[in-house]
């Protein structure tokens, strides 16, 4: 299983440097409001998927799921202090000492051969028009025995949106993306639950989720998915019930279940993993997505505001995943330089048992 060992970030966002040094299988961000918890996700959701020069654009909807794709509308926004000269950089190191990294930067505006569109028609393509350009210049390599970065290689790619509302993609050739991640916003939508458990239906595998939400509500007897949404049967009920009538506890819950006991080797990245859960299912919800990220080979990086949250995955920690666990804290001083503290699991007891405050 590849994991990300250590990550930095630099100009992104509200982030101008951030190092995070010895990632597990299971990484939890802590801090107050603003200190680029969800920034975090972000970032790691660029590396992921660095040979796609449309995600930088993509991102803002993560904030804002209602905002429609608008290409490179508010791109500005990723760029730390909102200054075009701030170049969002990150790079990571991987558990099998492979190297990547991604540098962000937008052309001033530029004339280029793009196409005439009339009506929704593509008339010509030899026709010189307005474009704004985002870029991504990567590298990728392994690390060696003296930490250094041998068999380096780079590549660049373009996505340019035109005066005349087109857009285009450079597709990267001799290049083939090995990582995956996949984004739970804090928000949930009966869509997205449904998406994902159809993919476990069409792999014979919804009773690995089926058997986790029973242990959420007793009640509950199946999980249908339907052309027009997810439905849920209780006992005693005559009727299935759309998801979209049902708890936010219950939504969020499933969705997360769902996506850790679907597509295997990836990164999952959960913002606000509390929001809408009540602390009663925490307990269920830890013992559950830490066991199925291992059995899935899948690497969890979760934000939260909860202490209630941090007790429950300190009592799920035991001599079998203490190992597997890292805790951030992150911090910003007055001069609005960050850090990152780090508690594996061990540390992380001794630290909630002396009563240590994790979330300053």
């Amino acid at each position: 299983m590849t994991l990300y060992k250590d990550i930095t970030i630099k100009n992104f966002r509200g982030i101008s440097e951030l190092k995070l040094e010895g990632l597990k299988s299971v990484n939890v961000f802590l801090g107050k409001n603003n200190f680029g918890k969800t920034t975090i996700l972000e970032s790691v959701f660029l590396l992921s998927g660095m040979s796609n020069a449309s995600l930088p654009s993509r991102v803002n909807t993560f904030r804002d799921p209602a905002q429609s794709f608008n290409p490179l509308g508010q791109i500005e926004y990723i760029f730390h202090n909102v200054q075009l000269q701030n170049k969002p950089t990150i790079t990571g190191i991987l558990t099998d000492k492979q190297y990547r990294s991604m540098c962000i930067s937008l052309s001033d505006t530029k004339t280029i051969q793009g196409p005439i569109v009339r009506n929704g028609m593509l008339m010509s393509s030899e026709q010189k028009v307005k474009a704004i350009c985002l870029s991504i210049n990567s590298d990728y390599g392994t690390i060696n025995s003296d930490g250094k970065i041998v068999n380096k290689r780079s590549f660049k790619c373009d996505f340019c949106t035109y005066e005349n509302g087109q857009y285009s993609q450079d597709n990267v050739k001799g290049y083939q993306e090995f990582l995956s991640a996949q984004y739970i916003a804090s928000d949930t939508s009966a869509f997205q639950i449904s998406d994902e458990l159809s993919s476990l239906i069409r792999a014979n595998r919804k009773d690995d989720v089926l058997e986790l939400v029973r242990l959420f509500d007793s009640r509950i007897t199946n999980v249908e998915v339907l052309p027009d949404s997810t439905y849920i049967a209780f006992d005693g009920v005559d009727k299935l019930i759309p998801i979209s009538m049902c708890g936010d506890g219950l939504k969020k819950f499933l969705y997360i279940i769902s996506c850790v006991a679907g597509r295997k080797n990836k990164v999952l990245l959960i913002d606000e993993i509390d929001n809408g859960i009540h602390f009663s299912v925490y307990p269920l919800l830890w013992k559950s997505i830490i066991n199925l990220a291992k059995k899935n080979e899948i690497q969890l990086m979760i934000t939260t505001h909860s202490k209630e949250v941090l007790q429950e995955l300190n009592n799920t920690i035991n001599s079998e995943n203490k190992d597997d666990v890292s805790v951030y804290t992150i911090t910003k001083n007055k001069d609005d330089v960050m850090h990152s503290y780090r508690y594996d699991g061990e540390n992380l007891k001794t630290a909630i048992y002396n009563h240590l405050e994790l979330r300053d």
